[in-house]
């Protein structure tokens, strides 16, 4: 089975792709000498799923403006509930968290696909999850799926019986700052695709978004930025840690993470070195996940955006219904 992706060519450039390990594996096969010692079983052969092997793209990528490096690795690991089954899987995912810990220290990595295992837990009797190398490391990788597939009821592999979370995405900690937080989710695609899991897959798709963040050349230097649900409101604060020209901040809203629009405008500071304090409400939310950014301007029309946060609102706006926003009406309407 071959593994692969698909990408924006608009605004990813594929620089290189490779499967991972394909010496070792060959010369396992022809009996040849390799790093792969005490496999479990004996047999060198099966390693990484008999030859199902990891396979990474290098990918940049530019969001506005901002260019991005990227090393993405997809998996179909080994499948199967059994000792052996696990005992196999525990073995190749340590060695692929040893080679990647040894050869990309300080790049942005993104490991995702079947992991055919739970990231809490295992499918298996074991009690420990074949990733516990990367879910322990929470200095270097940041498990994504690990607060969802722990959710009742919740599971990506929907072939079986019981639906089983086996689907994962795993980021190096480089990502961390551009992350999307509360963005991880599964699409149930089940809704909308009749007898998906007979006649398309029997997995689920599971996502992540992340954003560039504010470009250190520009005239700011950002704190923290956070958004949270109040009832049907939802606050927004920020704060600089120094400022040089900044002119004002575009509050921006959208419900794909995708398209924004502008919902308000904060005044920035100017020129300071002193810390600023920044808060604006969002009295207009729509029901459901709403994405939000700050846009900061400076004098010269110069422009950079900050990560995105998402806040889920349980009853807020009918999204197809007419909003007039600011409200321009003074006396009339």
């Amino acid at each position: 089975q071959k593994l692969g992706f698909l990408y924006n060519p608009a605004t990813t450039t594929l620089i290189s792709s490779e499967a991972l390990f394909v010496t070792e594996f060959d010369n396992a096969r022809n009996n040849q000498p390799n790093n792969i010692t005490n496999y479990p079983g004996g047999v060198a052969s099966s390693f990484w799923s008999s030859g199902r092997l990891p396979f990474m793209a290098t990918f940049n990528v530019n969001i506005a403006g901002i260019t991005n490096q990227y090393r993405v690795v997809v998996l179909h690991a080994k499948s199967g509930s059994a000792p052996a089954d696990y005992d196999r899987r525990l073995y190749d995912v340590n060695y692929l968290y040893n080679y990647l810990n040894t050869t990309f220290p300080n790049d942005k990595v993104i490991v995702l696909g079947d992991f055919n295992d739970k990231v809490v837990g295992s499918i298996s009797t074991n009690p420990n999850s074949s990733y516990k190398s990367f879910v322990d490391d929470e200095t270097n990788y940041s498990t994504l799926t690990k607060g969802i597939s722990q959710v009742a009821g919740s599971g990506t592999f929907v072939g079986g019986n019981t639906p089983s979370f086996i689907d994962h995405i795993i980021t190096s900690n480089e990502l961390n700052p551009t992350y999307v937080s509360n963005s991880t989710m599964v699409e149930n695609a089940q809704s909308y695709i009749t007898s998906y899991a007979t006649n398309t897959s029997d997995h689920l798709p599971v996502f992540a978004r992340f954003t560039p963040v504010f470009d250190a050349t520009l005239p700011i230097s950002l704190n923290y930025f956070e958004a949270k649900g109040a009832g049907n409101k939802v606050e927004l604060k920020w704060s600089t840690l120094s400022e040089t020209n900044n002119s004002y901040f575009e509050i921006q809203r959208s419900i794909d993470g995708q398209k924004f629009l502008n919902v308000g405008k904060v005044q920035g500071a100017g020129t300071t070195i002193h810390v600023q304090n920044y808060k604006y409400t969002d009295l207009l939310p729509f029901t459901g996940v709403n994405y939000y950014r700050l846009k900061q301007v400076d004098f010269d029309g110069k422009s950079s955006y900050s990560k995105i946060e998402a806040v889920n609102i349980i009853s807020g706006t009918n999204p197809n219904s007419l909003i007039i926003y600011p409200n321009p009406v003074k006396n009339q309407l």
